[in-house]
């Protein structure tokens, strides 16, 4: 807009003859006071258009706070300018000497131009350090960008180790509650949660991870573990039926049999005779074929009960090994001191031998490799 200005204050006037110089005539002549009257005219336009252009370029640099000389300096131009348009425009017998001087306009006017070319080269200056400013700023916000993409990528990676780190913890609790404790449910409900939590990164060099995960997954989920609260159950039940099982102590005695008819009026043998005369001298107590008393077959029946109740406490301490001791020494009570082929004796046998052969601790798929990727994912980070 300076530049606008500085050139409209350079344009040649419009008109066919020169301007002359700024020199009044003498009043006496009418011929020569009218040729006066339109030169000055002519410089009162030029000097408003001039002070029109200052105005605007006043405006245009008033926030700099330089344009107050320029702005005095027109507010006291403006006045003889506005006499010199009214002199102008007053009739040709007004008095010569109520005019001003045209070589002070002339003086006046000169001033102007060099006041307005010092305004011109400090416009430029204040344009050239905007330009550099705003060459800065850009610069500066350039360098803001990149340093806003590196954070940004920077936090990306950073959410990237954090998902890789939690899977892995993951894998590795699933991983030990499987082959420290047997507890396949656990390790299968850790695995699949690190699954899920992999598929939040969508990075293709963590689908051998993805790939060994699934597969050990997979080999986990097809393990068929007995659920101890089941064989818990079996247990306590067993040790409740234990108690009516019918012991061998029930089966009844040859001496109890009944005899097989004889022959009618045959005599007794003496051996009978002899038997029937000792049983009124002795006190008779059960006893079975081997003679154990009806006391020692009570306690077989405790002695079980301990066996069962042993037998709960290892399922309880997940102790394969005294879970099958415990169990084993019942079915050898069972064998010894109860009826067999009764229904409730075989039962009970039935369940013992196959609590005897649920496996607490199956044979588990080979685990690791899974882990052992996202590990070395996690070193290359």
């Amino acid at each position: 807009m300076i530049r606008r200005v500085i050139l409209f204050m350079n344009e040649k006037p419009q008109h066919n003859e020169k301007p002359g110089p700024l020199v009044l005539a003498s009043a006496g002549s009418s011929s020569g006071t009218e040729l006066d009257r339109r030169k000055r005219a002519r410089v009162a336009a030029r000097l408003r258009s001039c002070i029109v252009a200052c105005w605007a370029l006043a405006v245009a640099l008033v926030w700099a706070g330089s344009a107050g000389p320029l702005i005095a300096d027109l507010a006291a131009f403006d006045e003889p300018v506005s006499e010199s348009e009214s002199v102008a425009s007053e009739p040709p017998d007004a008095p010569a000497s109520d005019l001003p001087d045209a070589d002070d306009l002339a003086l006046r006017l000169e001033a102007l131009e060099q006041e307005t070319e010092r305004l011109s080269d400090y416009a430029a200056q204040l344009s050239q350090g905007l330009e550099a400013m705003a060459s800065k700023l850009e610069r500066s916000l350039s360098g803001m960008e990149e340093r806003a993409d590196v954070q940004r990528q920077a936090e990306v990676e950073l959410r990237r180790q954090i998902v890789m780190l939690e899977a892995a913890a993951l894998l590795s609790l699933g991983q030990q509650q499987a082959e420290l404790i047997a507890d396949v449910d656990g390790a299968v409900a850790a695995y699949r949660r690190a699954q899920v939590v992999l598929t939040e990164l969508d990075d293709a060099r963590l689908d051998r991870v993805r790939r060994a995960l699934a597969r050990e997954l997979d080999a986990l989920e097809s393990l068929r573990v007995p659920d101890p609260a089941q064989v818990m159950a079996r247990l306590e039940r067993l040790a409740r039926e234990s108690r009516t099982w019918p012991s061998q102590l029930d089966r009844p005695t040859p001496a109890e049999r009944p005899a097989e008819p004889g022959v009618e009026g045959e005599t007794p043998d003496w051996r009978e005779r002899i038997g029937g005369a000792a049983r009124g001298l002795v006190r008779v107590q059960a006893r079975d074929e081997m003679g154990r008393t009806s006391e020692q077959f009570e306690a077989a029946r405790e002695l079980m009960k301990l066996r069962l109740v042993a037998a709960q406490l290892a399922l309880t301490r997940q102790d394969p090994e005294a879970l099958a001791l415990q169990v084993g020494a019942a079915l050898e009570l069972l064998d010894d001191w109860f009826e067999a082929g009764t229904d409730e004796v075989e039962q009970g046998r039935r369940d013992l031998e196959a609590i005897q052969s649920t496996r607490l601790r199956p044979d588990l798929p080979e685990l690791g490799e899974a882990l052992n990727l996202l590990r070395t994912r996690l070193g290359e980070v």
